[in-house]
């Protein structure tokens, strides 16, 4: 399925991701559990919220589109909606369980409670048009197989009465008027009316029900030896969009949501299709009674025919109100079967049995008028023969009773045997189950252990490797050290030897100096004993000048000599 991009007929690119999430509610399947698929904004809707203005009023986009997705897989609406004759008067009417008119041609009342739509409606000749399950809550979960041997339209019902519809006023009733507890705030998405400033979006069971039903195929019967002509839908959404502006189906395409400026006359499709028919089908503001979109079902066949199926679906939104809805001449489905079988058949069957029933009541008025005279006489002579019979069926019903008394015990006693045993079987396997869980929970516990000692050990390993690590380079800043020391040392004992032999050095120059000195000392001595040995030879006046300018006179030395 996919949206049309031609000009006219385009879907506006932010109201796309609406379209892609309305496809994927129904494609997933998922109904809400609880109770709020309603929500309110008086304020406005969120920001970014795609949504459809007409006539002033604001409606969510994807609130109308899940609605019209519904219709294109085959759903009605499960309310009466617009199947009242004359403009749709919204309130009451429009709320009844979906149904023929009946042989009288009017809707008939409400039950006691004045509720409508609950099993209490008086609605006389009315036959339902909306399936439930035999406990007749539309809400509630079913577990088993959904098709015609499950789900029914007449009942008989748990509740007894008439087919309850899925509207939220029959949700919040409460049990006393419905037979289940009041649920706030939960519509199924099929029921026709949307409100302004109100979103929409879950599924509920009861339309989640109607596709596993539409799933059962023509026979309306799922599984076993019926499951030749059962299937499943699949959803396929495609992103890019086709360009549809004819009435040629676009290739590949089964479902084609439009956009139009303006609604087509009622009851008249959007485009020409090349089918034999179509159902045409409405969403409706509930507060006007307009249309604010449509769905066009396109058949291969009329109305009718048992074997008529679904061949294309238009989906189309309005840029403005459409007409209010009066009852179409091709009247929307209940349930549309795409494999085979049109359950349109069955509303169309129902008004031709509901005039054929009332010429029928007529003729047996009539015979009935003669029977009773006869039956009259026939009735005095029965009667006693009867009390006589009534008597012998008296003591043969007290033998039954007794009987299916006894075998009712019997069967209690059996199945409280059988559930004495269930339960014994229910504990032996939870006391497995536990002691399995005991032991999955040692050995976790176990393999916690180990691999916290492992990390232990690691951790160990890893702070050993550290303080070896730290050991080795406080042994090599040592041994770095002390041969920084030593050679310090050595350096120290070399200045100290080079100053040694310096000093010695010194010291020797010191005494050769000395030595010199007394050298010096004593030649001038010994020169001073010379002079003085000198000087009584010498003649007077002649000693004292050699003497002061250091010299041997001639005549001294020749003296000396």
């Amino acid at each position: 399925m996919t949206f049309n991009t031609a000009a006219g007929f385009a879907v506006a690119a932010a109201d796309q991701p609406a379209v892609m999430r309305a496809v994927a509610t129904w494609d997933n399947r998922a109904p809400i559990l609880g109770a709020d698929n309603l929500t309110f904004f008086p304020a406005g809707l969120p920001a970014g919220t795609p949504v459809k203005v007409l006539g002033g009023q604001t409606f969510d986009l994807e609130t109308i589109l899940v609605h019209e997705m519904g219709h294109a897989i085959g759903l009605g609406h499960p309310n009466f909606a617009d199947r009242a004759v004359g403009p749709v008067v919204p309130g009451p009417v429009t709320r009844f369980t979906a149904s023929t008119l009946g042989a009288n041609g009017r809707i008939d009342a409400a039950g006691r409670d004045g509720r409508v739509g609950n099993f209490d409606d008086n609605r006389g000749d009315d036959l339902s048009l909306h399936l439930v399950d035999r406990d007749n809550n539309p809400f509630n979960a079913f577990n088993g197989v959904i098709d015609k041997s499950t789900f029914t339209m007449d009942g008989p019902f748990a509740t007894g009465g008439f087919a309850q519809t899925p509207t939220r006023e029959v949700a919040a009733a409460g049990r006393a008027a419905t037979g289940f507890n009041a649920i706030r705030d939960l519509e199924a998405l099929m029921v026709q009316g949307a409100r302004p400033l109100e979103v929409q979006r879950e599924l509920t069971r009861d339309d989640l029900h109607g596709m596993s039903y539409l799933q059962s195929g023509p026979d309306q019967l799922s599984g076993g030896r019926f499951a030749a002509d059962d299937y499943v839908f699949s959803l396929v959404f495609n992103a890019a969009g086709v360009a549809s502006a004819a009435g040629a189906v676009p290739a590949g395409v089964q479902i084609l949501v439009n956009n139009i400026a303006l609604a087509p006359p009622l009851g008249r499709t959007v485009f020409a299709r090349p089918f034999a028919s179509a159902i045409v089908e409405y969403d409706i503001d509930d507060e006007t009674g307009q249309a604010i979109a449509q769905t066009d079902i396109w058949l291969d066949g009329p109305l009718e025919s048992a074997g008529t199926t679904i061949q294309f679906v238009d989906v189309t939104l309005y840029d403005a109100f459409g007409p209010t809805v009066v009852q179409v001449p091709e009247p929307g489905s209940i349930l549309l079967l795409v494999a085979g079988l049109t359950l349109v058949v069955q509303r169309r069957a129902r008004r031709v049995a509901n005039a054929r029933a009332s010429k029928k009541k007529k003729k047996k008025k009539k015979k009935k008028k003669k029977k009773k005279k006869k039956k009259k006489k026939k009735k005095k002579k029965k009667k006693k023969k009867k009390k006589k019979k009534k008597k012998k069926k008296k003591k043969k019903k007290k033998k039954k009773k007794k009987k299916k008394k006894k075998k009712k015990k019997k069967k209690k006693k059996k199945k409280k045997k059988k559930k004495k045993k269930k339960k014994k079987k229910k504990k032996k396997k939870k006391k497995k189950k536990k002691k399995k869980k005991k032991k999955k929970k040692k050995k976790k516990k176990k393999k916690k252990k180990k691999k916290k000692k492992k990390k232990k050990k690691k951790k160990k390993k890893k702070k050993k490797k550290k303080k070896k690590k730290k050991k080795k380079k406080k042994k090599k800043k040592k041994k770095k050290k002390k041969k920084k020391k030593k050679k310090k040392k050595k350096k120290k004992k070399k200045k100290k030897k080079k100053k040694k032999k310096k000093k010695k050095k010194k010291k020797k120059k010191k005494k050769k100096k000395k030595k010199k000195k007394k050298k010096k000392k004593k030649k001038k001595k010994k020169k001073k004993k010379k002079k003085k040995k000198t000087r009584s030879h010498c003649p007077e006046g002649a000693s004292a000048e050699l003497h002061h300018l250091g010299d041997v006179h001639p005549w001294q030395r020749a003296f000396d000599e």
